[in-house]
């Protein structure tokens, strides 16, 4: 494993600023598939981040809300990232994201493995289902998944 200085390529300050997006080249750099995690480096603090597989497809992962200083990071502060494999990347704040307001009317809907969910202008395709277990969409909702 080693450690990548990512440069924050556009900050955001908005509620959703847990979550960012790798550019394409760059999940391939890192390694980063369907599964898997990074972690993520700044201010002197590590923590590891998850990638979520419903998401994975769009090269977002989530950074931990407990790590603030990553969260008020701004435009050209580096962050590190430790990766099994690495090149030189840029890390992009996302900030096309629904609206939670949105987003919150489909806490406990029930999907399938499969299943095309639209929310606002984005379609999100539950990739991964376990029977009687959630998909995460966002820290705050969890939709419920089906039994197929």
């Amino acid at each position: 494993m080693q450690f990548v200085k990512l440069i924050v390529a556009e900050s955001m300050d908005s509620e959703m600023s847990g979550f960012v997006r790798i550019h394409e080249k760059v999940m391939e750099d890192l390694g980063i598939g369907e599964e898997g995690f990074v972690e993520i480096e700044y201010g002197g603090k590590k923590v590891k981040s998850s990638v979520m597989p419903h998401l994975a497809s769009e090269r977002i992962i989530r950074v931990p809300l407990s790590l603030r200083e990553l969260l008020r990071a701004g435009t050209g502060d580096e962050v590190v990232v430790r990766a099994s494999s690495v090149k030189e990347a840029s890390l992009v704040l996302l900030s096309e994201l629904p609206d939670l307001s949105l987003i919150s009317l489909l806490r406990g809907r029930v999907v399938n493995r499969g299943e095309k969910i639209r929310i606002a202008s984005r379609v999100i395709e539950v990739l991964e289902c376990q029977p009687e277990s959630s998909a995460v969409i966002s820290e705050r909702t969890r939709i419920l998944c089906g039994k197929n």
